[in-house]
Formats: C-alpha cells, structure tokens, sequence
C-alpha cells in the first residue's frame, strides 16, 4: 500500500505469493523483490495462513525484516490461539495486535471496522520496502 496524503493504492487480490526469507517475497507474476516491514492483517480463521506465513518466517529470521500481525476477530472466543501468538511475538519481537470488529463488554482493546488509522497504528509505514498481506475476510479494508 503507499499513501498519498489520504489516498492509498493497493495492488490486489493475490491468490499466491512465494516467502524466500530474509524479507524477499515473490508475488505470483510479480519478480522477485525485497522487503524490510512485512504487515499481515489476517481475519478471524485467516490466523492460519498467517501463522504459516510468520513459520516460514522463523528459520531465517535476521532482525533486518520487521513483521506486523494485526488479527481481527468477531468476539473474542475467536482468539483461540492467542497465547501462542503472544509468544511467538515475544520470540520474534512481532508487533502484534488483536481487534474486534465490533466493541464488547469488558473488551480494552481496539474494535470496530479496520480503518485506514488502525493500519496507520497497527502496520509499518506504507512505501515501497512495506509489504501488506491481507488475509481472509470478505470485507472491506
């Protein structure tokens, strides 16, 4: 995604992408390509093909590639895994995050529909070393 004042453009849907490590990323009919910031929103059971993405991650993780996980749920019973993530975070010094799409009692975190201000907080920095995967949904970003 690169922003331009309150604009963005995205490139998009991928079906397939290729991790080679060390933040090199091949998108299907795209070459090749090197990223320092590797953003990942993944919706609710999406959290699979993050947690595959961010495993192939782990072997060759250098510190070079920052990572971002933002993983929004319907209610928080769809956290299932989220003690894991919370140590993988630990692991990887993964910025990680949880939201809701929509507010709960006794809920503290961040909630509501994914806006541009919660990729701003919750993602790296738009441009052309930031790679932002989006998984699952069927909604809009």
């Amino acid at each position: 995604m690169i922003e331009e004042g309150d604009k963005a453009s995205m490139m998009g849907p991928k079906a397939q992408f290729l991790y080679h490590g060390y933040g090199k990323m091949e998108w299907e009919g795209s070459p090749l390509k090197q990223y320092k910031q590797i953003g990942i929103v993944a919706y609710e059971s999406a959290i699979t093909g993050a947690y595959t993405l961010i495993d192939s991650i782990m072997p060759n993780y250098d510190n070079r590639t920052g990572v971002s996980l933002l993983w929004v749920g319907g209610q928080p019973e769809d956290f299932i895994f989220l003690e894991e993530f919370s140590m993988l975070a630990e692991q990887l010094r993964l910025n990680f995050n949880v939201m809701l799409g929509e507010g709960r009692e006794g809920w503290i975190g961040p909630y509501g529909r994914l806006s541009a201000a919660h990729l701003r907080s919750f993602m790296p920095a738009a441009g052309e070393e930031t790679a932002l995967v989006v998984l699952g949904g069927g909604r809009e970003v």
